[in-house]
């Protein structure tokens, strides 16, 4: 009985391993990128940072810097880099270039906050810590993830073959995920389900 179940482990072993080599896109270049995630995460104490950048057809895109100490978040800093068409100034968000969102928008200062809740200055750029994280939610901004998060929510959901989807993966921080995520087919504007990094770097 014992020999029969062992035989019958090792049976439904290798029919799951074959069902894995084949489970995700892009499985190789996965693999090697996880491996380089290991190697970071051990040489830096699992403590860095990564950059996430975003965009939408309507006209803004976005950057969120997580920090993470010790495999825990501890501050998202997020920033729009175009709002309503208006770019943000190399010196930063100021009373001109808040001005000019405001005309495209054709409200008044007052009229804004009252609208979305908050001064334009306070959704333009802001920084969570400590028990403020996630108080801005919900919001463009990248979710609260450390990166053993996103390369797990990679393998289980945005790089798994699926029909009807075009599936995307990327690692051009030093080996690390740059890009992962897919596009459904016959899906218009803003449809990409993923996350996009420009930037990995030790605490």
């Amino acid at each position: 009985m014992k020999k029969k179940l062992n035989l019958f482990v090792v049976a439904v072993t290798l029919i799951l391993g074959s069902c894995d080599d084949n489970l995700l896109e892009h499985q190789s270049s996965f693999e090697r990128s996880q491996k380089a995630w290991f190697e970071f995460k051990n040489a830096t104490g699992n403590s860095y940072t990564y950059t996430t950048t975003g965009a939408s057809w309507v006209g803004g895109s976005w950057s969120t810097i997580i920090t993470v100490d010790r495999g825990e978040v501890i501050r998202r800093s997020f920033s729009y880099t175009v709002f309503q068409d208006v770019m943000k100034p190399t010196t930063g968000w100021d009373e001109g270039s808040r001005n000019d969102i405001l005309a495209n928008m054709s409200l008044t200062a007052d009229e804004f906050a009252g609208s979305f809740n908050r001064k334009l200055e306070n959704v333009l750029e802001w920084q969570e810590e400590g028990e403020a994280l996630g108080s801005h939610d919900p919001s463009v901004a990248a979710e609260m993830m450390t990166l053993d998060a996103i390369y797990d929510l990679s393998a289980s959901n945005w790089l798994v073959r699926r029909e009807n989807r075009h599936i995307y993966f990327e690692a051009h921080n030093n080996g690390m995920i740059s890009l992962s995520g897919f596009v459904p087919n016959n899906c218009q504007d803003d449809c990409f389900i993923g996350i996009r990094i420009v930037e990995i770097a030790a605490l």
